[in-house]
């Protein structure tokens, strides 16, 4: 099911009354004339738990590092994996106390509120159910003043079942508390009554960080003003798009799109799965500086400007709606957007039901309501969902015994059996399955990307009945590919090869001609292009290329990165990419590894003419190295991963293995 996450930015009265923004009275607002629409936004200002710490202990518990305070990523229930509540906490195993000071400043005039989430983590809500004369007890005080006592103990036969596994607000509600730049906070915990021997049990504040919330005019669109629809079509290759050698027949809809707008041949995402690739879509940055780059760092660091919160500070209505279970407010890729619909489970959300939601909203838009639309729909994704339409389009049967997750299984087959890789270190999964099941594999994918296909015509259609489509600009993309045994292997996020790197790019809209450009150049520089494009500006501190200039520069490098890639075995290592001109090259630094491919003799990256091109190799490897030293250079922090609940559906849908 859909739900949703975040919903915030109601048009309200111009006068900001009470400390919640909005109180209306008998004569409250109440204007001579018709009032001037706003629209509150908010945009973090401070992650409290993440980087340098923000607190002092003032007391602790004797004993080893567990038992001091501490941030991990915890969350009240395994159970609750499909809703992935977990979240980054600052853990004080009682007895404890801590102070925090808030320094963070309103930066556009608003005003600054504190959000947080008080909590126990699922193993303390196991001792508490062995322990239920005993409540473990947090008390909040702001600038000395007490503002929040909370007491978690269990006290029904199923803890589970009766609710009371679960996060509590700070401040009563998802609002937060109301804070000025300088304020102290006081964290305490303690067990009541004690329990003598009580392990370091994990309770504590999560998700806390500062947050201006500002108000803002809406814009109309207009000539010179125009809409922006962002479509990021999860695991579609590009080769299957109309510059690929598909020509059109697997993404009709697609072609038109391209028809009337522009293509480009040569785009590459900064990785090869969802994760960092999305994240760099949204903020222009290599995984090397904004940090989410492995499931143990995929929490998107909520002090970076991302693309929805400059169109939001700018008065555009923000709206996404996505499918993917690793695309969540959890991981703080909520940032900016008014309104977040996303999966509570692990599966995936494909483009029909995710178009739903997209077209209410839209209709619900006041008239001329300048907006940006996110989508993120996961139909060439496993597990694969078909229209009838697809079936009939691609023929062919389903292998008797092919498994319910697809690859996803067989590749966990192969793993268990050693069948991944040969002496050698090269993928060899091709040589274990039967042909039939080959052959479906390219059926089945078809299937799932034409079906998405269908939902984009749709979108279009609907734009036109609006009569906002002339003047939407229109963004068709992907995260990364898929590999179909292209060099022995599949699935995603282990290599990178042209089909998991390489990516669509098509844009159509007011002030776009056709054609085509054949540079290569990374999708990351989508958000501060378009944002520019939108008459604002994203800063990345980096010069890049603007995607809507003609004559981008054709000597510009194109820089990627694999933090968990499989170079020449199940064990993980980092690989840096970069394209220049002809020459493609993989290095892994750790390895001392290289391969490197000439793209014109050799598209699909199949021989490795690393010992014929020593001085090329040198060259390519040593600014592949540079830059990386650079993108970490401007890193904000390390971010924070995953709970235990988020990597088990890692697990469910194939991105770690036997919890690697």
């Amino acid at each position: 099911m859909l739900g949703v996450m975040k919903s915030v930015g109601l048009a309200i009265c111009a006068t900001f009354l009470g400390s919640l923004g909005l109180i209306l009275g008998a004569s409250g607002c109440a204007p001579a004339g018709p009032a001037e629409p706003v629209r509150e936004i908010s945009e973090i200002r401070s992650e409290l738990l993440i980087g340098t710490p923000a607190w002092r202990v003032q007391s602790a518990r004797d004993g080893d590092s567990e038992s001091l305070p501490r941030v991990e990523v915890v969350g009240p229930s395994l159970q609750m994996r499909r809703e992935k509540k977990s979240y980054p906490t600052l853990l004080l195993p009682p007895p404890a106390s801590v102070e925090l000071g808030m320094l963070s400043e309103p930066q556009h005039g608003g005003e600054l509120w504190l959000e947080g989430l008080a909590g126990a983590d699922y193993s303390a809500w196991d001792w508490l159910g062995e322990h239920r004369e005993a409540a473990l007890v947090l008390e909040v005080d702001l600038e000395g003043e007490r503002v929040g006592t909370f007491r978690f103990q269990a006290t029904g036969a199923g803890a589970e079942e009766d609710g009371e596994r679960a996060w509590e607000f700070l401040g009563g509600s998802s609002a937060g508390l109301r804070i000025e730049s300088g304020d102290r906070l006081e964290l305490r915990t303690r067990i009541e009554p004690e329990v003598a021997d009580a392990p370091a049990l994990k309770v504590g504040l999560g998700r806390l960080r500062v947050i201006e919330r500002m108000r803002v005019q809406p814009q109309v669109s207009g000539p010179g003003k125009p809409n922006l629809v962002l479509i990021v079509m999860d695991t579609l290759r590009s080769d299957r798009t109309p510059s690929g050698d598909d020509g059109g027949r697997v993404m009709p809809h697609l072609a038109a799109l391209a028809e009337r707008g522009r293509t480009y041949t040569a785009a590459y995402s900064t990785a090869s799965w969802t994760w960092p690739s999305t994240a760099s879509i949204l903020t222009g940055l290599q995984p090397a500086e904004h940090g989410v780059k492995t499931s143990a760092l995929s929490y998107l660091n909520g002090e970076l400007e991302t693309l929805p919160e400059v169109l939001a500070r700018g008065g555009i209505a923000t709206a996404a709606f996505v499918g993917n279970p690793l695309i969540v407010p959890q991981q703080n890729f909520d940032q900016g957007f008014q309104t977040f619909e996303g999966t509570t489970a692990s599966q995936m959300i494909d483009a029909s039901e995710l178009l739903d939601g997209a077209l209410e909203w839209l209709t619900g838009l006041a008239p001329d309501e300048r907006f940006f639309l996110y989508l993120h729909p996961t139909d060439p994704h496993e597990p694969l969902d078909h229209s009838a339409e697809s079936i009939e389009r691609f023929p062919g049967p389903r292998p008797p015994g092919y498994p319910a997750h697809g690859k996803v299984d067989i590749n966990m087959q192969l793993s268990s059996r050693g069948q991944l890789f040969n002496n050698g270190g090269r993928r060899v999964a091709d040589k274990h399955i039967r042909r039939k099941v080959r052959e479906w594999f390219f059926v089945d994918y078809d299937r799932g990307v034409f079906t998405g296909d269908q939902q984009i015509g749709r979108l279009m259609e609907q734009l036109e009945a609006l009569g906002v489509l002339e003047n939407t600009l229109v963004v068709v993309t992907s995260d990364h590919g898929e590999e179909l045994l292209d060099h022995g292997g599949l699935l995603h996020g282990h290599s990178l090869y042209r089909e998991l790197t390489q990516v669509p790019l098509i844009v159509a809209g007011p002030g776009i001609g056709p054609g085509t450009e054949s540079t290569p150049l990374s999708n990351r520089i989508l958000a501060p292009s378009l944002a520019r494009r939108m008459g604002l500006e994203l800063d990345v501190a980096e010069d890049l290329p603007d995607l809507f200039e003609l004559g981008l520069p054709g000597a510009q490098a194109v820089f990627f990165s694999e933090w968990t890639a499989k170079w020449n075995s199940m064990e993980t290592t980092l690989a840096l990419g970069v394209r220049s001109g002809r020459w493609m090259l993989h290095v892994a630094p750790e390895l001392d590894k290289v391969r490197l491919f000439d793209l014109e003799r050799d598209p699909l990256e199949q021989t490795n003419v690393a010992d014929q091109h020593p001085e090329r190799v040198a060259e390519l490897r040593a600014l592949a190295e540079q830059r990386q030293a650079f993108y970490l250079g401007r890193a904000r922090s390390e971010g924070m991963g995953a709970g235990a609940d988020t990597r088990s559906m890692l697990e469910e849908i194939g991105y770690i293995y036997d919890g690697e």
